[in-house]
């Protein structure tokens, strides 16, 4: 024999799932409150932080500018521009060699190689750039 749910007890079932509904809604509605007020302040953040940077570079901007950079250089270093008499060429610069590359100029071939049996088995790798 099969049992009929009666009116009270679908009544019940309709008033829990109803309960779990307006649950739901609610757990949803100030989930997203959240993230809005999160969303607006990061909003606000990025908003400053863009302003922030407008003034860096405008900052940048005048602190780099070349009339200024000149009177600084000329006025705290002592340098003044290049003028085409202090212009040389490269032969005229005198030829200085380091301790180390004096060494490795010195270094002697071996005495004896051993031959290399096997060609098929050297490989070269040049990088594009290397070899002129």
């Amino acid at each position: 024999m099969r049992l009929r749910p009666t009116l009270g007890r679908l009544s019940v079932a309709w008033i829990v799932l109803a309960g779990l509904a307006a649950y739901g809604l609610f757990h949803v509605t100030f989930a997203v409150r959240d993230i809005e007020e999160e969303l607006q302040t990061l909003n606000r953040q990025i908003n400053d932080d863009q302003q922030a940077v407008h003034v860096l570079e405008a900052e940048w901007a005048y602190l780099n500018q070349p009339a200024r950079l000149a009177d600084l250089s000329s006025r705290y270093l002592g340098m003044v521009p290049l003028t085409t008499a202090r212009v040389g060429e490269v032969a005229t610069l005198p030829l200085i060699i380091s301790p180390d590359v004096q060494s490795a100029a010195r270094v002697e071939p071996a005495a004896a190689v051993e031959p290399i049996e096997a060609w098929s088995e050297i490989r070269l790798r040049v990088r594009p750039g290397i070899i002129r």
